[in-house]
């Protein structure tokens, strides 16, 4: 099991939630984490904008995905935020 944590900085459109490094597959459980100087970020898909979501994050809140087992991991390949261009979201993942 293995723990990391890396910054997002949110785009001018859907920003996948991936490290610099590379995809990361096999994540147990990932916490997104807006800061307290943000506008509302937005978590869902690909498609994630303002309007259409599956969670909202006011500043200085987060959501915890998972934890998942079995062959159920998630990819951060498939998790986007959507919100303020420039800003920058805190991301913390448990892998296997």
């Amino acid at each position: 099991m293995a723990l990391k944590h890396y910054d997002i900085t949110i785009g001018a459109s859907a920003t996948p939630v991936t490290s610099t490094a590379a995809t990361r597959k096999g994540v147990l459980q990932a916490t997104i984490q807006n800061t307290t100087q943000n506008n509302s970020i937005y978590v869902g898909d690909s498609s994630v904008t303002a309007t259409s979501y599956g969670h909202k994050l006011a500043a200085d809140e987060s959501v915890t995905l998972g934890p998942f087992s079995g062959a159920s991991y998630l990819s951060t390949a498939e998790l986007y935020v959507a919100g303020t261009a420039a800003e920058v979201v805190h991301i913390l993942i448990v892998t296997h």
